[in-house]
C-alpha cells in the first residue's frame, strides 16, 4: 500500500508513522508487551467473558465508551465504568 505523500506534502505535514501488521501479530506484540512478565503497569487486567454490551455518551471530545457489561463464562456479569482501554477479540 503506497503511502499518500501528496495529501501530506502539499498541506505542510508531516507524514504519519505507520506501521503494517497483520491482526494475529499485532494482538501477540500487545498481550506480550502489557502482560508479559515485564508487566507495564499493574493497572492493567483482562477479563474472561463476553462483552455484552457498550454504552456510550457524547461530549465535547466526541463520542466515548462509559459503560462496558461483560458476561462471564458462569454467567455472572461485570460492570466497568469509565473505561480506559476495551481491547476484545472473537474467537
Amino acid at each position: 500500500m503506497p503511502a499518500p505523500y501528496e495529501e501530506y506534502e502539499g498541506k505542510a505535514k508531516k507524514l504519519p508513522e505507520t506501521m503494517f501488521v497483520r491482526r494475529p501479530v499485532l494482538e501477540n506484540l500487545l498481550r506480550k508487551l502489557l502482560l508479559g512478565p515485564s508487566k507495564a503497569s499493574s493497572n492493567i487486567h483482562t477479563i474472561t467473558g463476553s462483552i455484552r454490551s457498550l454504552e456510550t455518551v457524547r461530549d465535547s471530545n466526541g463520542a466515548r465508551v462509559n459503560t462496558v457489561i461483560i458476561r462471564q463464562h458462569d454467567g455472572g456479569e461485570i460492570i466497568i465504568n469509565d473505561p480506559t482501554l476495551v481491547a476484545g477479540t472473537s474467537p
